[in-house]
This record gives C-alpha cells, sequence and structure tokens, in this order.
C-alpha cells in the first residue's frame, strides 16, 4: 500500500513536472532554459529521495535491506551532493564506522539523514 503511494507521488511528480515546462515554454528561451534545469534538478532530488525511501521502508517494515544497494546510494550521494558531503564530514569528524563494519541500523541512519536532507533542498527550490 505505502509503496502504490510512493509510486504514485512519483508519477504525479512527473505530471506536474511536464506540465511546468509546457507552461513555462511559452516565456521565452532562456526562461525555459533555467526551467529544464530547475526542474531535472527537482526530478533528480525527487528520484533520490524516492530510492533512499524504499530503503528504509523495506527496513523498518520487512527487516529487508540490501546492504549493498544501500552502501551504494550512500557513497554516491557523498560524493555528488555537497551539502550531504559537508554534513557526513562533520558527523565523520566524531564518530566513524567502516561499512563493512558498519549495523543494517547504522546504515538505515545514514539513509534518513541523506533523504531528510534532499527533502530539505527540494521544499527549498520550491
Amino acid at each position: 500500500m505505502l509503496i502504490n503511494r510512493i509510486w504514485m507521488f512519483y508519477k504525479l511528480s512527473d505530471f506536474l513536472i511536464s506540465l511546468l515546462l509546457i507552461v513555462n515554454g511559452n516565456k521565452g528561451e532562456n526562461l525555459m532554459s533555467n526551467s529544464i534545469k530547475d526542474i531535472f534538478d527537482k526530478q533528480s532530488l525527487i528520484k533520490d529521495i524516492n530510492e533512499r525511501e524504499k530503503i528504509i521502508l523495506d527496513y523498518q517494515n520487512r527487516g529487508i535491506l540490501d546492504r549493498n544497494s544501500a552502501i551504494k546510494k550512500i557513497q554516491e550521494l557523498r560524493i555528488a551532493d555537497k551539502d550531504v558531503a559537508s554534513v557526513t564530514a562533520l558527523k565523520l569528524a566524531t564518530f566513524s564506522v567502516p561499512f563493512t563494519q558498519a549495523t543494517n541500523k547504522q546504515l538505515v541512519e545514514e539513509l534518513i539523514m541523506q533523504r531528510n536532507i534532499l527533502q530539505t533542498k527540494l521544499v527549498k527550490s520550491s
């Protein structure tokens, strides 16, 4: 049921982004270019949030964690997102555990932190 809601949210966001693209397309080429970048950035944030949310919910609801997938998502965002990298650097300065030794709970907590940062960025960009 929750997965269906997430999927519906994702499809709705696709529709809304397409609609914004059409509406802003009539306001000039430069605005269109900026709008496309903004839309792409928001779509990327939504995708990253949804990917992390799925992993988090699988763990919280069913106790299932694909460790390799979780670690890959964590590492990708640490490299790609400067805000996540900054928060992670501060966090690692006080406490650090190698991924191979991290518990499932620690990995999920990292994903939750990343999801929260991404959600904040999404709200700020709206």
